[in-house]
């Protein structure tokens, strides 16, 4: 399986390119993803049903799964911030044998 974490952002009231109103979504994916996106037709396709799924389940509305790319990276007049959690080391470190206490006894009776 292939994981493909996702931001979405707050919908933007914003117009199309005909003039109508439309409402658009940011959406955040690793670089990385988003270069694969770029050369591998089958996977973008994927990325796209999961983004239109992630905002239809977020913001509990019902999405048309018809779509086209448009050529250009950003819609709108200025990015919106988010934030993406970093995922941090484990705190957990492993404690070498000899120095862990016996059962049943404290570390300073030893």
């Amino acid at each position: 399986g292939c994981r493909v974490p996702l931001s979405i952002g707050t919908p933007v009231e914003d117009f199309d390119k005909k003039g109508e109103p439309c409402v658009s979504y940011d959406v955040v994916a690793n670089p990385e993803v988003v270069e694969q996106c770029s050369t591998e037709p089958a996977f973008r396709e994927q990325v796209v049903q999961l983004c239109l799924a992630a905002v239809a389940q977020k913001y509990k509305i019902e999405l048309d799964a018809r779509f086209k790319l448009p050529k250009i990276k950003y819609k709108g007049t200025s990015v919106q911030l988010q934030r993406i959690r970093k995922k941090k080391e484990s705190q957990i470190q492993e404690v070498d044998d000899s120095k862990a206490p016996l059962p049943g006894t404290s570390a300073s009776r030893r």
